[in-house]
């Protein structure tokens, strides 16, 4: 049994293996019938003299066709999935370099986790697993929040839930933390953490399957709303620009 690890990249590649195969079936389905049209131009018609063409324009236009059928929608393929996986790259990259520039990593090791949940959400959402995307999302904004707050020295904030429920600060639970970014307008992104502190971080807890089961499902509208909201928050996990003198 082969144990090694797949790179981000490798894995990409497994993920996309699947469009190229339903384009290669497409482009096979068409060369069948183009062969098809080969045989009856070249054989049945042997000088094609009834639609006014030679031998050597059908040979040539049959093999444009084959070309255009079969080997372009793979080109475009594959640089659309290269292009993906770039632009990936450079995002996450950007996200691990402003949070090290904030100081928020107190060592290598949590830099690479990060590094590797921000790129498991892409894996996720690639595969349009929303679920596990949007815990992803949560699992990072929680650990990226509190320890903003821990830096700043911040404290956590008591949260009332919506059936009456209060939860001391001292209990230091993500929702404390949603409460204190709320109301000290952490990266001033007050409305983004009502919603993470409504849906992101309840939706984070169907982790438990008995949860998710009572509750709402995760379809494709939560997640794109609840990515938006992701992207304001981690977009603004950056360092303060100085101000110029």
């Amino acid at each position: 049994m082969n144990n090694q690890k797949l790179s981000f990249k490798e894995l990409l590649k497994e993920l996309y293996q699947f469009e190229r195969t339903l384009i290669t079936l497409i482009g096979s389905i068409f060369i069948y019938f183009t062969v098809i049209l080969m045989l009856f131009f070249f054989i049945l018609l042997p000088k094609a003299n009834i639609l006014g063409f030679d031998d050597l324009f059908m040979f040539l236009f049959f093999t444009v066709v084959l070309y255009l059928v079969f080997i372009t929608p793979q080109v475009i393929s594959n640089k659309k999935a290269n292009r993906i996986v770039f632009l990936t790259n450079s995002i996450i990259e950007t996200i691990i370099e402003n949070v090290s520039d904030m100081d928020l990593f107190q060592n290598e090791k949590e830099k690479i986790i990060l590094d590797n949940n921000l790129k498991s959400l892409y894996i996720f959402q690639k595969i349009y697993d929303y679920k596990y995307s949007i815990i992803v999302m949560g699992s990072i904004i929680e650990f990226l929040l509190i320890r903003y707050c821990n830096k700043n020295n911040i404290d956590p904030e008591p949260y009332t839930s919506p059936n009456g429920n209060v939860i001391p600060a001292s209990k230091k639970r993500f929702c404390n933390y949603v409460q204190s970014a709320i109301k000290y307008d952490i990266l001033a992104q007050k409305n983004s953490w009502y919603l993470i502190q409504n849906n992101l971080r309840n939706f984070r807890n169907y982790i438990h399957i008995p949860k998710e089961i009572k509750e709402e499902e995760i379809d494709h509208d939560w997640f794109i709303s609840n990515k938006a909201v992701f992207d304001r928050i981690i977009r603004n996990f950056k360092p303060k620009k100085k101000e110029k003198c």
